[in-house]
């Protein structure tokens, strides 16, 4: 790790702090800089829910500044100015896309050194919600913007070759030691399922990107080929009735489990046999893969977005066309036959996280990108250059 710098200070400016992969990655971030002796303070818009994430934050020493969504915009700006000013921030870092103008334009009024913007999925569902004017907007005056996946540092400069993007990819915790046997029964046994069952597990939240509409439907069938699979898909969201019809239609009630949203999810992997991605072509790079190969899960993951950058077709898993149920279906019966493969698999998905993604890494290559940047702002220069 770069040695500490106690006397730098970020900001990071961030629409929620509910349950969700880019508020966990947050969360990691923060306080592997807060170990590095950062000074960290962060600004949410949606202040009055209570959200997961505000306690474990707290509990580092983070002050939370909220500004209610009920403000103008402009008000909204003009509180964002006065936090910054108030303490005394040199990087302000929005995290998501639709916190982007605050940043940039907060940054600006108040004098911050460095304005960073993020895209945590990729350009084409962006420019999808934003607009082309939108997105446009919501980029000028950013320094740089930091995205986690090369995936989508591609589709950024494809669309604006000047554009100053940073790679910093997300980062997992590595269960040490790994999930005992055990472990594993007694999960498997709190869920209600046999011992004997081949377990698919699927998590995320329940929104038409997802897909699991197609995955339901890959399990369905599978489902008469190898009669002891079940389904476990944990999250909640606006499609999680429609879907559950889906399940009830198709399957017996114990075939397809909802357990619902659960914070920390990872926590239950043990009771799995292999985790699925069903996602079409809106990701970033999915945590629930990265926690996947952590957990030594080997994965059958749809080929889109940052999951190319941690699935090796073939050595931790496999890639499947999206929306493409013959070969979901192959691939998923291919593991649950296997067990053998599921343990080799399941292995090297555990060593690439070790390797490639640990959280130290992460924290370490954006201190790096904060240093680089803070040195060239205080050096009088705007210059930086594009890393992918």
């Amino acid at each position: 790790m770069i040695g500490k710098m106690s006397s730098n200070s970020v900001a990071f400016i961030t629409g929620q702090l509910g349950l969700g992969g880019a508020e966990k990655q947050l969360y990691l971030l923060v306080k592997g800089l807060v170990q590095e002796g950062w000074h960290v303070s962060i600004i949410t818009l949606n202040p009055d829910k209570g959200e997961y994430w505000e306690d474990p934050l707290r509990d580092l020493g983070i002050r939370i500044h909220g500004i209610s969504r009920a403000l103008s915009r402009s008000r909204r700006l003009l509180e964002v100015k006065r936090i910054l000013r108030q303490e005394s921030v040199e990087i302000v870092h929005s995290w998501n896309m639709h916190t982007n103008f605050y940043a940039a334009a907060g940054g600006r009024l108040s004098g911050t050194l460095v304005r960073l913007g993020s895209e945590r999925g990729n350009h084409h569902s962006s420019h999808k919600v934003l607009g082309r004017w939108g997105y446009t907007l919501s980029l000028c005056g950013l320094d740089s913007l930091v995205v986690n996946s090369a995936a989508a540092a591609g589709f950024l400069l494809r669309y604006r070759p000047r554009l100053k993007v940073r790679v910093v990819a997300n980062g997992v915790e590595i269960p040490e030691p790994p999930a005992t046997e055990e472990t594993k029964q007694r999960l498997r046994s709190q869920l209600g399922i046999s011992d004997s069952s081949l377990v698919i597990g699927a998590v995320g939240s329940m929104v038409p990107r997802k897909n699991f509409k197609s995955l339901i439907n890959a399990v369905c069938a599978l489902g008469g080929r190898l009669e002891r699979t079940v389904l476990v898909v944990i999250g909640d969201g606006p499609l999680r009735a429609e879907l559950e019809r889906r399940a009830l239609a198709n399957f017996s009630v114990a075939r397809v489990m909802f357990p619902g949203a659960v914070p920390e999810a990872a926590a239950w992997y043990p009771a799995f046999d292999l985790l699925c991605s069903s996602s079409l072509d809106q990701e970033g790079m999915p945590n629930v893969l990265m926690e996947a190969g952590a957990a030594g899960l080997p994965v059958v993951a749809t080929a889109v977005g940052g999951a190319l950058e941690l699935v090796e077709d073939g050595v931790n898993g496999f890639l499947v066309p999206p929306d493409n149920i013959d070969s979901m279906v192959e691939k998923l019966e291919k593991l649950l036959r296997d067990p053998d493969a599921r343990r080799r698999m399941g292995q090297a998905g555990r060593e690439k996280m070790r390797r490639e993604f640990r959280v130290s890494a992460m924290v370490s290559h954006m201190m790096q990108v904060y240093e680089e940047m803070l040195s060239c702002r205080r050096l009088g220069s705007a210059t930086f250059r594009t890393h992918v």
